[in-house]
């Protein structure tokens, strides 16, 4: 088992804005970001431009890449071991869906680990990260897919990583954890959801769930209701 939080990532975009933020490569990085012109481009992202990118990033040991139209995320790195290099590449199969990619290097170049999708998408709401989620010691990801009105409530795709073979699990139920906060001390994973009953005006309700990892999905251990200051 490797330590992949020595190389976390996190990326937040909207729109056609974005923030990279990465540890610095230890030989070569190469970072591209490129937003291409909406009159001219296709949703879905051309092959080709997938194996450029694997072609650089042959010779560097971090490259990435958001492309708003047609789109594209890619980022090449130690991202879940610390002796191997992966690749991670999401990319739309249609307007509203997702397909994410993993690959590996070896001697021969890059070889395909794993596939997931279609996944629901939602461009304009982009956001990706890293964080271990059920607290095997591998670094998972994060997609989120929609991002609601008033209180800001961020659900999602959990794409869970094995930490062996690097293939992904989509984990059942993902959308009912809202703004997940993974709690390493105790290995819980707190998240939060709207109240569809009665509320005073001028205030939301939430539901906030806490979540143990049992086997193959999670498991609610507690649940309460919060009130919250609905924004104007």
């Amino acid at each position: 088992m490797t330590a992949n939080f020595k190389y976390p990532f996190l990326f937040f975009v909207v729109a056609s804005s974005c923030f990279f933020s990465c540890k610095p490569a230890e030989k070569k990085e190469q970072v591209v970001n490129e937003v291409v012109d909406t009159a001219k481009a296709s949703v879905v992202i051309d092959e080709v431009t997938i194996k450029q990118l694997l072609d650089k990033s042959q010779s560097s040991d971090t490259i990435q890449m958001y492309s708003a139209q047609p789109f594209v995320f890619y980022k090449t790195g130690y991202l879940f071991d610390t002796k191997m290099r992966h690749s991670l590449v999401v990319t739309c199969l249609q307007d509203d869906q997702y397909k994410v990619r993993i690959y590996e290097v070896n001697d021969s170049g890059w070889s395909l680990v794993d596939v997931a999708g279609p996944l629901k998408a939602n461009r304009a709401a982009f956001y990706i990260e890293s964080k271990d989620y059920n607290f095997d010691s591998e670094a998972d990801i994060y997609i989120q897919s929609d991002y609601s009105n008033g209180y800001p409530i961020s659900t999602g795709h959990i794409l869970l990583i094995n930490p062996v073979t690097k293939k992904m699990t989509i984990c059942p139920n993902s959308a009912q954890y809202g703004n997940l906060y993974a709690d390493a001390s105790n290995k819980t994973l707190r998240s939060e959801s709207k109240y569809s009953g009665a509320v005073q005006p001028g205030e939301e309700k939430i539901i906030v769930r806490t979540s143990k990892w049992i086997k193959d999905h999670f498991e609610t251990i507690d649940s309460t209701l919060e009130t919250v200051t609905a924004p104007r």
